[in-house]
Parts: structure tokens; C-alpha cells; sequence
């Protein structure tokens, strides 16, 4: 070895003959020790050590190396310029330099050693703790997916998934184990891969996507559902995968059904229909009432039903009316309303209190005359008697 690429070495360093003297010497062990490379070359290495060290070194480790037996990590003390002495691991092995037998000796300083070993088990307290906190971060993060009423999921670019909740083995009949690591074409069937394809597509191009859907379910029933397809990208602006959200929205559709269902009934009823917040003002009106009362919907919203007073009872009924209401919940009986033009008309009318923050009246021509029933609020009553 040259000596040039002796002091590339990062541990202080020595080459003796078979004898011990000193061949050759690096940076390191200089500066560690104080003196010169010339100051030290041909005398024998004990100048190093302090005399225990010399006995241990003549008594052990020169027997080990002429058994060529390895000598690793000796505890041992050498002495620097200034007669301090320095803990040390001792490595020694067989070589050659310049063309003669010789050995090297590396020495690690062990308080440096010490630290190293110290810094290495901090390290990996550390690692452990990081590990503990992400495990238990995992268990958290799995237990509120796990109780999330949808489907939650993650899946890479080539549609494996890494993480599913609970929901996907409710809903799939498959433990989670394995639908991780299963491709999305296996766990939803070709037909659904294919109706999807286009969107999970975008998603991995960048896109955010919201879409509803049909999910057949592992029992047959079929369900409406919101599927957002949300990118992951990482911090080179790579998207690396997707996240995934599906709730079953059947509940929503089937009021929205139901909603559609009402309104058709409101707009193409026979019966008049007007409907008023808790005070009592009307909201919104049917065609119907327009072509019973003669009054439009614009002339009819931001009134109370008392656009239709006749002032034909005396106080004595209206009287025994709110009574009957507040005692009995509901009232039914003849009352005389007024149209637009003026004209005075007796129905037939029911009324029956709700829980409702809203008030609806029917009417419905039974007759020459019309027959009507109301279904009020608590609030509407308390705060128009």
C-alpha cells in the first residue's frame, strides 16, 4: 500500500514488519498522537503504549498474530506525545508493503466509539418510537375508516389496492386481506371495470373525479352511490395512485324520488294546495288554488290564509275553532271563504294540527261548493291566534 493512500484511511493507522518497527504511519494516528511520520519510522511500536499495554501486546497479541489467528476490537491504551493516554480498539492484520511481510494496525478511539455506539442506539430508540407512533397512528387512521358508513380505499397505478375498511368486506363478502393486493378488475367484475374505466383513467391523469353509480351488493340489492376518485400526487407532481370514496347515497335518490313524486302531485292535483312557513305565510301555491280562488301565486305568496276571510263568523266561532284546535288537535266543519272577486262560498273543511314547521291547506271542489282540508303548525297556531 502506498502511503498516499494510507492517509485516505478514516482511523488512525500504522504498518510495522514482523519485528514491530514502525514502516509507515498516516495523518490520523498523528494527529491523534502529536510528532512527525520521520520522528517515529523504525522504532518499534511499543513507544505507543504505556507499559501494561506493552506486556498485554508481548504476552497476547503478538502470540495470536504468529498463530495468524485475528485480532478484533482489543481494548487497549496508547500514549500520545504529551503522555496522556487514550483508550483504544485494536485491529490488526497480515499484509504487505513496499515488498515486505508486514502487518496493520488500525486503532478506533473508544470514547469516539463509545459516542458512535451511544448515537446508534439513540438512533434507534428513536426509530422504534417512530415506529410505535406510525403503528399506532395506523391503528387509529383503521379505526376511524373502519366506522366511516362508506367505502374507503386506495389503489396505485397499475388499480392494486393497498388499503381498503371494513366496508369493502361488508360489501364485497372478502376479508380485507384479500382485497389488498388484489387488482380492481378482479374485485369489481369486468362489466363495472369497464362502466368505470374512463374515470379511474382521469384520476390517475390528475383529475378529481365525482360520479354516481350502481353497486350491486354481495345479497343482490342494488345500490345508488357518490364515487370520488381522489389523485395522490406526490412532490414531484407525480401521481402515484388514487384514493377512493363511496357512500351509499339509496336513502338521498329514494327521497329525491319521493320529492319529484310530490311536486308532480302538487303541479297536477285537482285539489288546491297552499303551503305556509311557521307564521303562517304562504311559500308556494298549486295551480289549483289559483283556478279555486282566483288569486295567482304571486298575489297569493307573502300572504297568510287569511287572504280568504269572509268575515262571515261571528267571534263566538273563531272562537270555538282555535279552541278545538289547541284541546283537541284538530277542527272540521263548515266556514264560508272569499274568492278574489268577492264571492262568498261554504266548504267543507278539516283541520288537524302537525308537528310539521309548516301548514298545508287543501281544497278540493266536492260541489258547487269546495270541500278543503288544512294541516297546520303548532308555531303557525300560537303565533296567528
Amino acid at each position: 500500500m502506498h502511503v498516499d493512500l494510507l492517509d485516505q484511511l478514516p482511523c488512525p493507522t500504522l504498518i510495522t514488519d514482523e519485528s514491530g518497527y514502525i514502516l509507515a504511519v498516516n495523518t490520523e494516528l498523528l494527529t491523534l498522537l502529536g510528532g512527525t511520520a520521520e520522528q517515529y519510522r523504525q522504532k518499534t511500536m511499543e513507544i505507543f503504549f504505556p507499559p501494561a499495554s506493552q506486556i498485554f501486546l508481548q504476552s497476547y497479541i503478538w502470540p495470536m498474530l504468529l498463530r495468524n489467528a485475528p485480532v478484533r476490537e482489543i481494548h487497549l491504551k496508547i500514549c500520545n506525545t504529551q503522555g496522556q493516554t487514550i483508550p483504544v480498539l485494536l485491529n490488526c492484520q497480515r499484509g504487505n508493503f513496499a515488498g515486505i511481510h508486514s502487518y496493520f494496525w488500525a486503532f478506533f478511539v473508544s470514547i469516539e466509539r463509545n459516542k458512535f455506539e451511544q448515537e446508534l442506539l439513540n438512533a434507534r430508540k428513536r426509530a422504534e418510537s417512530l415506529a410505535q407512533a406510525l403503528t399506532e397512528q395506523k391503528v387509529f387512521i383503521k379505526s376511524i375508516t373502519d366506522n366511516i358508513p362508506g367505502l374507503v380505499a386506495y389503489w396505485d397505478t397499475n388499480l392494486r389496492c393497498h388499503f381498503a375498511n371494513k366496508a369493502y368486506e361488508d360489501w364485497f363478502g372478502k376479508p380485507v386481506s384479500a382485497i389488498i393486493g388484489s387488482s380492481m378488475q378482479e374485485l369489481l367484475g369486468e362489466q363495472q371495470f369497464s362502466r368505470e374505466r374512463s374515470y379511474f383513467q382521469a384520476a390517475l391523469a390528475g383529475e378529481i373525479q365525482i360520479f354516481e353509480s350502481e353497486q350491486t351488493k354481495l345479497d343482490g340489492s342494488v345500490c345508488a352511490t357518490l364515487v370520488n376518485y381522489l389523485p395522490d400526487v406526490n412532490a414531484q407532481g407525480q401521481v402515484i395512485g388514487f384514493f377512493v370514496l363511496v357512500s351509499d347515497v339509496t336513502p338521498i335518490k329514494t327521497a329525491e324520488l319521493e320529492l319529484k313524486l310530490a311536486a308532480s302531485v302538487f303541479e297536477s292535483t285537482v285539489e288546491g294546495i297552499l303551503i305556509t312557513d311557521a307564521a303562517g305565510i304562504m311559500l308556494s301555491v298549486n295551480p289549483a288554488f289559483t283556478e279555486i280562488t282566483g288569486y295567482s301565486a304571486a298575489e297569493a305568496i307573502g300572504q297568510t290564509p287569511l287572504l280568504l276571510k269572509s268575515s262571515h263568523h261571528n267571534q263566538e266561532f273563531h272562537a270555538a275553532f282555535w279552541q278545538d284546535l289547541r284541546t283537541k288537535g284538530k277542527w272540521e266543519g263548515e266556514i264560508w271563504n272569499r274568492r278574489k272577486n268577492g264571492e262568498i262560498y261554504l266548504v267543507r273543511q278539516s283541520v288537524a294540527k302537525t308537528m310539521k314547521p309548516y301548514a298545508m291547506f287543501q281544497f278540493l271542489m266536492t260541489s258547487p261548493n269546495f270541500g278543503v282540508r288544512m294541516s297546520v303548525s303548532d308555531t303557525w297556531l300560537s303565533t296567528t291566534h
